[in-house]
């Protein structure tokens, strides 16, 4: 699926990161990369072992999804607002569904409070706002900057999900 809403949701995603930036906040970029041929990745993930197992069968040429060093394996925008900052902004590659190396990097720089926007609200947004109130910071979900590809998902995420690791707040 794609997006509900991608204009507002990139909308306010600039604001809410200009914002961030103009009060010298650290932001952090967090996407998902697999080293080549999804080494680490055990056949029996339910979320990526497929992807591995396809993989052992066709190799990296066929089958390269999130695989560093392929097209579409970096964290890209064509809005140079949105797009990392080099020597300001910071970037955390993950391997698997917890972004474990998000909550480390945060943890080393004495972050305790967190503004958390994103793509995938049932996703990757719910397991980094869990991770992170379990290692002790203070999680705000920003409402307008979290989007997904089912609305009614998005809708009892936000709703009813997020506010059980985090404070739900709005741009308005």
């Amino acid at each position: 699926g794609s997006l509900q809403h991608k204009e507002r949701f990139l909308q306010a995603l600039t604001i809410a990161v200009e914002a961030a930036r103009n009060n010298d906040w650290l932001v952090v970029h967090s996407g998902l990369q697999f080293a080549s041929g999804y080494e680490g990745i055990s056949p029996k993930h339910k979320l990526y072992g497929a992807l591995a197992k396809l993989n052992n069968k066709l190799g990296d040429k066929a089958v390269h999804w999130f695989m560093k060093g392929w097209a579409g394996s970096e964290i890209l925008s064509s809005d140079p607002k949105l797009a990392p900052s080099l020597g300001k902004d910071m970037i955390v590659w993950r391997s698997q569904h917890a972004p474990n190396e998000l909550a480390t990097l945060l943890s080393s720089e004495s972050i305790s409070k967190v503004y958390v926007a994103g793509a995938k609200a049932s996703g990757a947004v719910q397991i980094a706002c869990q991770l992170l109130m379990d290692h002790g910071m203070d999680v705000f979900c920003v409402r307008e900057t979290i989007q997904d590809d089912d609305a009614a998902r998005l809708k009892a995420t936000v709703d009813y999900l997020l506010p059980i690791y985090g404070t739900v707040v709005s741009l308005k």
